[in-house]
């Protein structure tokens, strides 16, 4: 009976038996397309494609006739007409089709392996009638291409693609190339003279090809070839995908997954001994590796995907299948795989797998999503996924022939289901929202999380990286990767411009940075703010506070907070007006700045423009101002304050209040903007940092008969005899407890 897709979590439930070789078969690119190994002469490839997977034994259940019936079959599409408006959508939906590759006017099995990451550029491979092999490239404009040999090759595969399909890579003969539309098939060499060398991955960038040479797994680049590091006790390694930059690539040496990281190969830990693991396909930051692992006895491979940081899951298979399944490559995030499953021990059946489905025929979700499959009479294999999971391409069987034929399906991007609030009641804004405080949904809907499991432990038990303060403050913070990000339900109380600030903070050296989009729904999300630095505070429990000015529009948003580089955590997110922060405690007799009641809650909370408070207010009482000052330029600047009766004038080093030093006093009353009574009401010169906040605090007691506040400063290279203008708007933010 066949597994019912369910997953296993750890791959040291296999028993400790002897494991068998894997038969020769094939290699993968970067989009993890699947290529068949020539020859028997390997020690070990990974089973993506058994050998056996051939023109004359894929299915038996074939006619062997339709190999004497060659037919150039015209490309068709089948698609379901969708009519939605984009807008501003993020992923604009599409209508779901499937297009046949068709073949040479002499070829009867043409497979693709690889697609470029908009879809529109397919490369693989075709049988010939005369036993060769043809590279192919394939567009909508140009159909299907071919890339010609070196030396009259007749064993040519064009096995990937970088991420514009403007370049190929693959072998002809005994030479693996790089195909470039003005240069053609160059070689790109050999390790060794006589060496059969096959090209599997190139990087989305086009400048670095990955594979192997006999035994020796290589890398090219521009500046030449060289041979990659295999694991200490293994003789040979097979890379099978590279990332897009090209600094990490994803495969195996001996039989163990392995991961290399320039020419240093890293076994990729938590397989038992007796097991034998692949890796097919990667994500873009290599902290994803997809691929099969073969039980013990050999009699069955399994999907496995490892993550960094969270081991390996074994991805079971399709439900009702043969006990076996292979991924063969992933989306550029990691988190949508595809490849093939068994119906029967011979008949295989391409596949879909995302953590909330599990392995699904991708037969079945093209026609749910309305697309005519009668062209078809089966869909064997999906080989390639583009980086945002929007098209695959594989091979399927042809109803009328039961020749193989290549093919390219595209898929309606499903609308992303709504979220609830945490706790059920949106957030209020203006106003502070937790950062832990995310919406329910899971994965994809309140949240995106590349690890498994909660790090920090705290809080929510959802797969998100929850840590407790330990700065003093109490509360939990969340620790956001690169690509992670926290989804918030929000109620934006009027349209208008505020400030969107992050209480957050950055162990590592050098800036990590936030993207902020919102929208109505998580279907429609636009950018709010772009790569806001958080900078290195050295420590990620030492908390600094960033801001960006934005615009929001009245009414239920959602809120979503990315990160786009590096890791942060973040403690809050807050959105106030511009302007500073008024407390006043009425009814206080005296004149002292210390008789303020500061401790209390104060009767009266606004927010000012400037900082300057309204004159003549009442008497007895006592106010406090407190904000964030956003230096517009690097520089030396002074501060004055001007008060009836006492006042104080506070400033921090940084955005934190427990820096703050005082710089200015007056002891006894000052007219109006008196700035010259008293020494002590100009500040030493005071040097800050252009976009850096600084915690600013005022204090002030007034006892009877006229009152006023002012502060006042000059900015670098103003004079500075007295204040040029009070604090304005533009550089205040207030401070919210």
């Amino acid at each position: 009976m066949g597994r019912t897709g369910t997953p296993r979590s750890n791959v040291g439930e296999f028993p400790a038996t002897a494991f068998r070789g894997i038969p020769e078969d094939l290699v993968t690119s970067h989009g993890c397309q699947e290529v068949p190994v020539r020859g028997s002469d390997r020690p070990f490839v990974p089973s993506r494609l058994r050998r056996d997977r051939n023109p004359d034994g894929n299915h038996p259940a074939h006619p062997p006739t339709r190999m004497n019936s060659p037919i150039q079959h015209r490309p068709r599409i089948a698609a379901l007409a969708v009519v939605l408006s984009a807008g501003a959508l993020l992923h604009p939906l599409q209508a779901g089709s499937i297009t046949s590759l068709g073949d040479f006017v002499d070829g009867y099995w043409s497979r693709a392996l690889a697609v470029s990451a908009d879809g529109q550029t397919v490369s693989g491979a075709s049988f010939i009638l005369d036993g060769s092999r043809r590279a192919f490239r394939w567009t909508p404009a140009t159909g299907i291409v071919d890339l010609g040999a070196l030396n009259g090759a007749t064993d040519n595969v064009a096995a990937a693609l970088s991420r514009d399909g403007s370049l190929a890579a693959g072998w002809s003969g005994t030479d693996s190339y790089r195909w470039s539309a003005a240069g053609g098939l160059q070689s790109i060499g050999h390790l060794f003279v006589g060496g059969t060398s096959t090209a599997t991955a190139i990087s989305g960038n086009g400048g670095t090809i990955v594979g192997f040479e006999d035994s020796t797994p290589f890398s090219w680049t521009p500046t030449g070839l060289v041979p990659l590091g295999v694991l200490a006790g293994e003789s040979f390694g097979r890379p099978g995908a590279i990332t897009r930059d090209g600094a990490w690539v994803g495969g195996a040496s001996g039989l163990k997954l392995t991961r290399w990281s320039g020419t240093a190969p890293t076994a990729v830990a938590g397989f038992p001994a007796d097991v034998g693991v692949a890796g097919y396909g990667i994500s873009d930051d290599g902290t994803v590796i997809v691929g099969e692992v073969v039980h013990p006895g050999g009699n069955n491979a399994e999907a496995v995907r490892w993550v960094e940081g969270s081991g390996a899951t074994l991805l079971g298979d399709i439900a009702g299948g043969d006990f076996n399944s292979v991924a063969l490559s992933t989306t550029a995030d990691g988190f949508t795989l595809v490849g093939y499953g068994s119906d029967t021990p011979s008949w295989t059946t391409a596949t879909v797998w995302t953590s909330a489905t599990g392995w699904q025929r991708l037969a079945d979700v093209l026609a749910a999503q309305g697309v005519d499959l009668s062209y078809w009479a089966s869909l064997d294999e999906a080989t390639a996924i583009s980086p945002d999971g929007s098209v695959i391409v594989g091979s399927g069987t042809v109803a009328a022939t039961f020749n193989e034929e290549a093919f390219v399906a595209r898929l309606t991007p499903l609308p992303i289901p709504a979220p609830t609030p945490f706790g059920g009641v949106a957030r209020s804004l203006p106003g502070r929202v937790q950062a832990e405080d995310y919406d329910n949904g899971g994965q994809r809907v309140g949240y995106f999380d590349t690890t498994v499991g909660n790090a920090g432990g705290a809080y929510r038990a959802d797969n998100v990286d929850i840590v407790a303060n330990s700065d003093g403050t109490g509360g939990t913070a969340v620790t956001l990767s690169s690509r992670e990000w926290l989804g918030y339900s929000v109620n934006v109380a009027t349209s208008g411009s505020y400030v969107l600030r992050f209480r957050a903070a950055r162990a590592a050296s050098g800036n990590g940075t936030l993207n902020v989009l919102v929208g109505p729904s998580n279907n429609s999300l636009v950018a709010l703010a772009s790569n806001l630095p958080v900078p290195s505070t050295g420590s990620a429990t030492k908390y600094t506070v960033v801001e960006v000015d934005v615009n929001l529009v009245a009414g239920p948003q959602i809120l979503r907070v990315q990160c786009a580089a590096g890791d942060v955590n973040v403690n809050w997110l807050e959105v106030t007006q511009r302007g500073i922060r008024r407390e006043v405690w009425t009814g206080v007799a005296g004149t002292a700045v210390s008789q303020i009641p500061t401790g209390l809650v104060p009767n009266l909370v606004a927010i000012l423009p400037t900082a300057e408070a309204p004159q003549n207010w009442a008497d007895n009482y006592g106010t406090r101002l407190r904000g964030y000052l956003r230096a517009p330029a690097t520089g030396s600047y002074r501060f004055w304050i001007a008060a009836d009766e006492s006042s104080e004038l506070w400033l921090s080093t940084s955005a934190d209040p427990a820096t703050k030093t005082r710089i200015a006093n007056n002891t006894a009353f000052t007219g109006f903007r008196q700035w010259t009574k008293y020494a002590s009401q100009k500040s030493a010169t005071i040097s800050l940092v252009a976009g850096q906040l600084y915690y600013l605090e005022v204090l002030q007691k007034e006892g009877t008969g006229t009152d006023n506040l002012s502060v006042g400063w000059a900015r670098p290279g103003q004079a500075n005899s007295a204040p040029s203008e009070i604090i304005p708007t533009a550089v205040l933010s207030p401070f919210i407890p």
